[in-house]
């Protein structure tokens, strides 16, 4: 049940907002492909930190407290999972995505709430385990890329892969084995 199948490029700029009906979409599908859960919201965690638009040098900034609160993270998985598994024509949308309640209310309905639970952990720890050998895979990536024309250096990149890779290093080992 962990893998999926994965958009493997979750960044802020593969999701627009329609004007039609005001829905998020996920665009930009080349990389799709089977993955375990974890890796895109482990990495939209990572790449939502990163902003390569900044306007002064170095040109790239990393806001290192965003999506570090681990109920936030939760919060955000459990609406994930919530729409994973259950039928959206017979659920309110908007409650599910504000309302607490509502959702913990729906849940109990359907399985137990601990069960819920034990999968919104399992999914917390898969995303940081990829969200760290993802910082991993960027900090070599970027040290073999030729980035010539990008206004950012090499060693800002890396240093905030890998900064990024020890704090979710720590994250992923903190739970039991």
């Amino acid at each position: 049940k962990s893998i999926v199948f994965s958009h493997n490029d979750p960044n802020i700029g593969n999701i627009i907002k329609k004007d039609s009906d005001g829905k998020l979409m996920m665009v930009d599908y080349e990389n799709c492909g089977y993955n375990y859960r974890g890796f895109d919201i482990g990495f939209f965690f990572t790449l939502s930190r990163i902003n390569l638009a900044h306007p002064e040098p170095p040109y790239l900034l990393v806001d290192y407290e965003k999506f570090t609160d681990e109920e936030d993270m939760k919060g955000w998985i459990r609406r994930y999972l919530f729409f994973f598994k259950y039928d959206w024509n017979r659920i309110d949308e908007e409650k599910a995505l504000v309302d607490d309640e509502y959702l913990k209310e729906y849940i109990e309905k359907h399985e137990k709430l601990e069960d819920f639970e034990a999968e919104v952990e399992e999914i917390l720890r898969e995303s940081y385990v990829c969200a760290m050998l993802g910082q991993m895979f960027a900090t070599v990536a970027v040290v073999n890329m030729d980035i010539k024309g990008l206004p950012y250096s090499k060693y800002e990149m890396n240093r905030a892969s890998y900064k990024s890779y020890m704090e979710f290093k720590e994250k992923a080992l903190a739970f039991p084995i």
